[in-house]
């Protein structure tokens, strides 16, 4: 179902929504332990975000803690660094 408003806010351009979407479908394939699955939405997100949320901005600090959860679980230092 959360696939279908994905489609639809991107046809719409709503990209508010449009970033809370990929977050929460990273949320939920990481909740699954599908980190490689979960990764493209959440880094999908982070574009989003990055182009129309102010510095700071809490929706950031969840899209950053995110991602960062999922480069400890795949145990990638390195990229968790750089987020």
């Amino acid at each position: 179902m959360l696939s279908l408003y994905i489609r639809v806010h991107e046809e719409q351009g709503l990209y508010h929504d449009l970033m809370s979407e990929y977050l929460n479908m990273g949320a939920y394939y990481s909740s699954l332990n599908h980190a490689d699955r979960a990764m493209p939405y959440m880094l999908k997100s982070f574009v989003i975000a990055d182009s129309i949320l102010p510095e700071p901005h809490f929706s950031r600090a969840n899209i950053y803690d995110g991602i960062g959860g999922l480069y400890i679980s795949k145990s990638n230092i390195n990229k968790l660094i750089r987020y």
